[in-house]
């Protein structure tokens, strides 16, 4: 359990909370670098301690530690506490149930270990320079009012589609959800997105008219690619109907908003 630093002109308070003494000094050492003052728990138990007294802009959380797990922190501190703080979860034992479980109790994102400097360095500034999660009432979220980039995502495996939804919705993104393209064509025809993300497998022909279908339904829309098999002949079908890019499944939250940014981006600058 580290001692309370004084803030000064920093970005901000972060506590890493890990079993593995290690594994919190390689986190102290990043993000001390890039600007934040960092506190430390070894457990669950005492992360509840610092919170209590100490107002945090981020939280890492480990999931497997002694005492008290990441999930049962998550639980405790939506039952104790009317405001907090976006949490990160990061793991080594990384499932998409777990991120589902993660997510569902208020964590704005669950991520895999190992985690280089660039990853947690990205999400810290990510996490500390919005302002998405603000309090958890009976098991509902709410998200603050900055939220204006519409994301409309398509993907027919229903726990990727949650975890997903859950996790752009934490960053301040307004989703609207579908499990068929022939329902994100028809969602084109009559609202305006931001970005669409869509699911593509290997030779598939109704994702392929999909993506035309919305592309010019909203021409000036990114449309991202998420897919297990990134041949060349499906990422030729994709970009020919309309694609900007690709990302490949199973998916990293990092990798992921960092894509949704810069596709905005460029495409705001058109």
């Amino acid at each position: 359990l580290s001692p309370a630093k004084p803030i000064s002109q920093k970005k901000g308070r972060i506590l890493v909370v890990d079993d593995e003494a290690v594994v919190l000094k390689i986190f102290e050492r990043f993000l001390t670098k890039a600007g934040y003052v960092i506190d430390t728990a070894m457990n669950g138990k005492e992360a509840l301690k610092l919170i209590e007294s100490v107002e945090y802009s981020l939280i890492t959380l480990d999931q497997m530690m002694p005492e008290m797990n990441g999930l049962e922190f998550l639980e405790a501190m939506k039952k104790t506490c009317d405001k907090i703080p976006p949490v990160v979860m990061v793991t080594a034992a990384h499932t998409p149930e777990l991120a589902r479980s993660a997510i569902e109790l208020g964590a704005a994102a669950c991520i895999s270990k190992p985690v280089n400097k660039q990853k947690i360095t990205y999400l810290a500034n990510l996490y500390t320079g919005a302002k998405p999660l603000v309090s958890l009432q009976d098991g509902e979220i709410e998200t603050s009012s900055c939220m204006t980039d519409r994301v409309l995502l398509v993907d027919n495996d229903p726990l990727t589609r949650d975890i997903v939804e859950l996790m752009l919705t934490h960053s301040g993104y307004q989703v609207k959800s579908v499990a068929q393209s022939d329902l994100a064509e028809k969602a084109t025809e009559t609202e305006y997105y931001d970005l669409i993300l869509i699911d593509m497998k290997m030779n598939d022909l109704s994702g392929e008219r999909a993506i035309r279908n919305m592309h010019r339904n909203n021409p000036y829309t990114p449309i991202i690619v998420t897919t297990a098999s990134p041949s060349k002949a499906i990422m030729q079908q994709a970009i020919s109907a309309g694609a900007t890019s690709f990302v490949k499944r199973p998916v990293e939250v990092y990798q992921l908003l960092d894509e949704i940014k810069k596709m905005m981006q460029i495409f705001r600058e058109k």
